[in-house]
């Protein structure tokens, strides 16, 4: 085995791997990121990880058949990271194995990947004359893949799955796998699939993919990808692909962060959470790296984080209204210090309360009698409805109150 096998080994142990893809379907989210952006993210994902970072992560590095400057940011990858796997993307065609290949020559742990229609529609669109045509294709692909591969590993998706009809999906994961794929992955390229029906189109997988190692590519077009995901761990399946703030086509892939979060067992232990049954990582997460990773593909791409993001938007840990200072716990899921290394904010807005502002008081090392207290809220609720705007600015705040204090001291 080489050790680019490691994400294969680590799934047949039973453990999952992320199939990170912020940096290659995340381009058809309309950004862009450069080599060195790609290196910075690739590593922080591997990190979280630790020495298990090419077990767990196979990052997308590009679609060489992009154009030249696609090529040099994979090859700055190939050449810059080690702490995990790396992927290079293309369609059935000899000539993009080829370019992919080139470009991660000089990966630690490289892999080459080319995707093929499982539907008649697609195939016919793509000018094949069957599903059946597009697996004959593949099947020579792969055989030429391996053949000039030097070992590289060689993974095929399998694009257009239709959640009424597993057949033509396991037709291919047995021919593929016999023919030596590595991880055959299950594209719901559309977003289309339903939870119970992921599960269902997965246990029939399942029974019949043999040794084969199967993924899934779930789009989030009906806002179900992490969903989806989360049936799929549950079906057995451990090869699962995401997106840092879940960039990608269209309305994009699960969000990694949410992914990480929801199998690392936060809110309870992920064999009662899950249905799953032994460990799904060879050794825990550090999910501290998780918020500033989600932040840096934030500042690099320019999508902006939305205070309704889960896990790593700028709502996490606040505070703005009065009952959760009664007690945080009741409030939240998990506490985001302790997991996330996000520390507790809170923030001036009309719904403010005394005790809130008792609270941001308290920041500054001030304490505020009541008549301070009742005229500051009275002033933070008018400044936010005149302004029309929610947050209102402490250092403006306290701007005021020690007005207040002076008028009083005088």
């Amino acid at each position: 085995m080489t050790s680019a096998d490691r994400p294969k080994a680590a799934a047949s142990r039973g453990e999952v791997v992320i199939w990170e893809e912020c940096a290659r379907d995340g381009a058809q989210a309309k950004t862009i990121m450069s080599g060195a952006e790609r290196v910075t993210v690739a590593r922080r994902t591997g990190a979280i990880f630790s020495a298990a970072g090419p077990d767990h992560v196979i990052f997308a590095a590009g679609f060489p058949a992009i154009g030249p400057q696609e090529v040099r940011a994979m090859r700055e990858l190939a050449e810059e990271v080690e702490n995990c796997s790396l992927a290079s993307h293309g369609r059935a065609t000899r000539h993009d194995i080829e370019l992919g290949l080139t470009a991660l020559r000089d990966a630690a742990h490289p892999r080459v990947t080319f995707w093929i229609p499982v539907s008649d529609a697609v195939a016919r669109t793509l000018g094949m004359a069957s599903k059946e045509a597009a697996l004959a294709r593949g099947l020579d692909c792969l055989a030429f893949a391996l053949d000039i591969g030097g070992g590289v590993p060689v993974d095929v998706a399998l694009v257009d799955a239709r959640p009424d009809d597993p057949g033509p999906t396991v037709a291919a994961i047995e021919a593929l796998s016999s023919a030596g794929a590595g991880i055959l992955k299950v594209c719901d390229t559309v977003g289309r699939f339903f939870p119970r029906q992921t599960a269902a189109f997965l246990q029939v997988v399942g029974s019949q993919a043999g040794e084969a190692t199967v993924g899934v590519h779930l789009h989030n077009d009906l806002g179900l990808a992490l969903a989806n995901n989360l049936e799929a761990v549950a079906a057995g399946v451990r090869v699962v692909a995401s997106s840092w703030l879940g960039l990608g086509e269209r309305t994009g892939l699960a969000a990694t962060e949410q992914l990480l979060v929801a199998l690392s067992g936060v809110v309870g232990a992920p064999e009662s959470a899950l249905g799953t049954t032994g460990p799904l990582w060879a050794s825990p997460p550090d999910l501290h790296g998780v918020v500033p990773t989600a932040h840096e593909v934030s500042r690099v791409t320019g999508v902006p984080m939305k205070i309704t993001d889960a896990v790593a938007g700028p709502g996490v840990n606040t505070i703005s209204t009065g009952t959760p200072f009664l007690d945080r716990d009741l409030f939240r899921p998990f506490d985001p210090l302790a997991v996330l290394g996000v520390r507790p904010h809170v923030e001036v807005t009309q719904l403010a309360s005394r005790r809130v502002l008792q609270a941001v008081a308290a920041e500054r090392g001030v304490e505020l009698d009541d008549a301070v207290l009742d005229a500051a809220l009275q002033w933070v609720k008018e400044t936010a409805y005149e302004r029309n705007t929610s947050i209102v600015d402490k250092d403006e705040l306290f701007a005021f109150v020690a007005g207040l204090v002076a008028v009083g001291a005088r």
